[in-house]
C-alpha cells in the first residue's frame, strides 16, 4: 500500500500540476491518514508520513519536531515504536534521523550515523547485514 500511496505523489510530481502541488505540500495537516483524504490535503499527508515523520502517537498520529516536555517525551512515540506498526513485518531502511545513530534491528535499519555532522557514512549490505562505514571529512559543524 506505501507504494501505491507513494506513486500518487509521483503522479502529480510528473504532471503539469507539480507546481501547483509544490504550493500546497507544506504543512503538518492532516496529520492522520485516512483513505478518504483527498487533494492537497492526501498529498501533504502521503509526503508529511513518508519524508518528515518522526514520532506519532499511540493512536497513529503525526506530530512534527522533537519533544519539548515531559509529557511529550513520555508520549511521543518514534514511528517504529508505535503498537501494531502494519509495516512490522517488513524491512525497512531509514535515514534522516541523525541523533538516533546506527540502529539496527530485526526488521529495521536506521543508518543516519551523522556524516553531514562529523560521523561516518553508513551503507550496510541487506543480505547478511554487514556494514560499511567512511569518514566524513568535510562535514559541518552544527550551529
Amino acid at each position: 500500500r506505501i507504494l501505491e500511496v507513494a506513486a500518487e505523489v509521483e503522479s502529480v510530481l510528473r504532471s503539469d500540476h507539480w507546481r501547483d502541488f509544490l504550493q500546497h505540500m507544506y504543512g503538518n495537516s492532516p496529520a492522520r491518514w485516512k483513505e478518504d483524504l483527498q487533494g492537497a490535503d492526501r498529498l501533504r499527508c502521503i509526503v508529511n508520513a513518508l519524508t518528515r515523520m518522526r514520532y506519532c502517537l499511540a493512536d497513529g498520529t503525526m506530530v512534527f519536531g522533537e519533544p519539548q516536555t515531559q509529557e511529550e517525551k513520555e508520549t511521543w512515540l518514534p514511528w517504529f515504536d508505535l503498537p501494531d506498526r502494519r509495516t512490522e513485518d517488513i524491512t525497512i531502511a531509514f535515514g534522516h534521523w541523525s541523533m538516533l545513530g546506527l540502529m539496527i534491528r530485526p526488521n529495521l535499519l536506521g543508518l543516519d550515523t551523522g556524516c553531514v555532522w562529523g560521523g561516518k557514512l553508513t551503507a550496510i549490505c541487506l543480505e547478511d547485514r554487514s556494514l560499511v562505514q567512511v569518514e566524513c571529512p568535510q562535514h559541518q559543524k552544527p550551529d
